[in-house]
């Protein structure tokens, strides 16, 4: 990972930028390549429960990602020896809109 800071386009405009344990979940399911990670999608949540030298101060979590077919569970380091179990679920295909189609007139009728 190194000391570079993953940066990801939100539809807002906004990067969001992960931290190392979303970092994780973000190379574990969609790999290392950011060339792959173009035109996906995941959920985002503000967590308040995530935790900064013991203090809780909050921050965001991936609860769903595009890509997966089923729930993925990923060991996080949560302190020095202790891994927790961190789950994220797939995230439905974006259906495109159905085409607009002129409705049937009803009172026409082909000539047999």
């Amino acid at each position: 990972m190194g000391s570079e800071t993953a940066r990801i386009r939100h539809a807002s405009r906004k990067p969001y930028k992960p931290g190392k344990s979303m970092r994780h979940v973000l190379l574990r399911i969609w790999g290392a390549g950011g060339t792959a990670y173009v035109g996906r999608r995941m959920t985002l949540y503000r967590d308040n429960g995530v935790q900064l030298g013991g203090v809780a101060v909050g921050g965001i979590r991936i609860s769903h990602m595009s890509g997966i077919c089923s729930a993925m569970t990923i060991a996080l380091t949560a302190a020095k020896a202790r891994r927790v179990p961190y789950t994220v679920k797939p995230l439905g295909e974006e259906r495109s809109p159905a085409p607009n189609l002129p409705a049937p007139d009803a009172g026409s009728s082909e000539p047999e």
